[in-house]
């Protein structure tokens, strides 16, 4: 551990040190802060109610429902998510990167996220610590941007808001030795009569239209 509340990892490999130390603050309800493909990510167990509570609270963020990381495509199935024709294209194309899926499902776990029932927020990330970490753990994790809510950060002030949970202990933050901002995930709504994009981000309108 280097300074209170941050622990230096490797991007490509993640020690497994590492990694047992974040599944353990993850398994007690507690936040941390993980890299991902494009920007760093506020994660907690999506399982727990008082974990995903207190990640609203470090954010100021109302209801509006958060997305999930999953290890793998295969656990959709586990979770109860559905995958409308047009979405498996769009998921073997963009998954695992930086794409973020509105899926249908009924699995009322979800409404722990604010969803409203009709379906969830999905992305696969092909960072290796978002997909040890959910494998590892056995849930879904809480995939939020690491940033007040309705602010955003430059990097210089991302990693001074960042610092400062972490001195104060709120979260452990998995600090990369490298690391690079990138745009934001693209996100598209799979759930109605055909896919409508919610964000502009990391995949261009143009390429995840093609793949359709």
């Amino acid at each position: 551990m280097r300074g209170s509340g941050i622990i230096p990892i490797t991007r490509r490999r993640p020690s497994a040190g590492a990694v047992k130390c974040l599944c353990r603050r993850l398994s007690s309800g507690n936040a941390i802060v993980i890299p991902t493909e494009t920007q760093y990510a506020l994660s907690v167990a999506a399982t727990d109610p008082e974990a995903v509570r207190l990640v609203r609270c470090l954010k100021g963020r109302g209801t509006k429902p958060f997305s999930i990381f999953l290890a793998d495509p295969a656990a959709l199935a586990e979770w109860h998510v559905q995958v409308p024709l047009w979405a498996a294209p769009l998921m073997r194309r963009f998954w695992p990167g930086p794409l973020t899926l509105i899926l249908p499902s009924d699995n009322p776990m979800f409404a722990l996220l604010g969803a409203g029932g009709s379906g969830v927020g999905i992305r696969v990330s092909s960072e290796p610590i978002v997909s040890v970490l959910a494998r590892r753990l056995g849930v879904p994790l809480v995939a939020t941007s690491a940033n007040p809510s309705g602010e955003h950060l430059s990097a210089r002030r991302e990693n001074r808001w960042l610092g400062s949970l972490a001195q104060a202990d709120e979260i452990l933050w998995a600090r990369p030795v490298s690391y690079r901002r990138r745009p934001a995930s693209t996100v598209i709504d799979c759930t109605g009569k055909r896919p409508r994009l919610l964000r502009d981000g990391a995949i261009s309108v143009k390429e995840w239209r093609a793949s359709l």
